[in-house]
């Protein structure tokens, strides 16, 4: 009985601070995704915790996950996580690996390795280029400058490239995030205006369906 006790305990203690910050944030209302099998799919917890960073950037944004956009021949891509702000559309492909990452935006495929056991990822520079050529075909209008390309990395990782600024994007890890859009903020022009926001936030939402 007493190890019982003992594993309950560990197990609350693990998922109590979780479930608290499931609850606070619009996460659910977003994704769909219900608490449980948010924090036992890694890649949900990553689009979670990256989701749950970026609702601390107090500046007025929209943020908008788990959405599946159409290709032409009917078969879907999923928007993991965008930010719409004052500075434009943020697109972000989100990794929650632990272990090594090693890459390059020219390369074809990254290295992941953990516990000594390597696996091949797609680039995913390249994954978020489909994406943002598939929202440039519902916004026209917005210059392709204003769709920033993101890769993220959870904090536990390591990232064995020195670039994180590339031609094709920002790679960072998720504590970075604040931080970084903070001064993005600062020094960017700003392009919409409030209401812009609301309505590209609307769009996107009609145009895509849950995943």
């Amino acid at each position: 009985m007493p190890i019982l006790i003992i594993i309950l305990l560990l197990v609350t203690a693990i998922i109590f601070p979780k479930l608290i910050q499931y609850n606070r944030s619009q996460y659910r209302e977003e994704s769909g995704n219900e608490f449980i099998p948010t924090i036992s799919k890694k890649k949900k917890f990553g689009e979670f915790l990256a989701f749950t960073y970026l609702e601390e950037y107090e500046i007025y944004r929209k943020l908008i996950t788990n959405r599946k956009l159409l290709r032409g021949d009917q078969s879907a891509v999923t928007l993991e996580l965008v930010m719409i702000n004052e500075g434009g559309v943020y697109i972000f492909d989100v990794n929650n690996y632990k272990g090594i990452i090693e890459g390059d935006e020219a390369e074809e495929s990254w290295k992941h390795t953990y516990k000594n056991k390597e696996q091949k990822l797609k680039n995913p520079f390249r994954v978020n280029e489909e994406r943002i050529q598939l929202l440039k075909k519902i916004f026209p209008e917005i210059h392709e400058s204003r769709m920033k390309s993101f890769v993220l990395f959870n904090n536990d990782c390591t990232l064995e490239i020195e670039q994180r600024d590339f031609e094709g994007g920002v790679m960072l890890k998720m504590k970075e995030l604040i931080k970084y859009f903070n001064e993005e903020f600062l020094n960017s022009e700003k392009i919409f205006t409030k209401k812009e926001i609301d309505n590209l936030y609307e769009v996107i939402k009609k145009q895509t369906v849950q995943g």
